[in-house]
């Protein structure tokens, strides 16, 4: 063989390796929703993932952080673990009256995605308030109270009763169901 034909050769290799594609990598489908059931200290985050093609979602979740500053980086991660489809997170322990921002990934065997940045903002924190039915249907052992939460103060509220006495100001201290 020929110094011609060896160098023929040669650039018939290098053409054949070069023009090589990537193997086709599935796209994942990544839907960040708004978030919900915002609170003074916390709210609820919503995602969605779709992967036709691109094997088994290995981990889903989100990021996110509080905006401090415009360069803010998504720092905070939230691991929920394999599957598909709708998934959601109740996000705890947050400052009230503060701008946050979120997205959603996911990940497979394959490929990984993300969805889009949404942003939410909690509420300012305040003392709940509530009203107080008057008594009714009073008899020897028993009558009928209640009442109502008119605002939970921006935080879940985590025990409701009615405290009672015999005297003018009953506490949680007193009788209570």
């Amino acid at each position: 063989m020929n110094l011609r034909q060896k160098c023929f050769l040669v650039f018939l290799s290098w053409i054949s390796f070069s023009c090589l594609k990537e193997p086709y990598r599935a796209p994942i489908y990544v839907n960040t929703r708004d978030a919900n059931e915002i609170k003074a200290t916390s709210v609820k985050l919503h995602a969605d993932v779709q992967s036709p093609d691109a094997g088994e979602i290995t981990d889903r979740g989100f990021y996110w952080t509080a905006n401090d500053s415009a360069a803010t980086v998504l720092k905070n991660k939230i691991s929920l673990g394999p599957g598909s489809g709708e998934f959601t997170y109740m996000l705890k322990n947050l400052q009230a009256k503060k701008a946050y921002s979120f997205f959603s990934y996911a990940i497979s065997d394959r490929n990984n995605g993300q969805g889009n940045v949404k942003a939410f903002s909690t509420l300012e924190f305040r003392v709940a308030s509530l009203s107080t039915d008057t008594v009714k249907n009073i008899g020897i052992t028993n009558a009928l109270m209640g009442g109502e939460i008119t605002y939970d103060g921006g935080k879940f509220v985590t025990d409701r009763g009615i405290c009672f006495s015999q005297t003018k100001a009953p506490t949680i201290k007193d009788f209570s169901g």
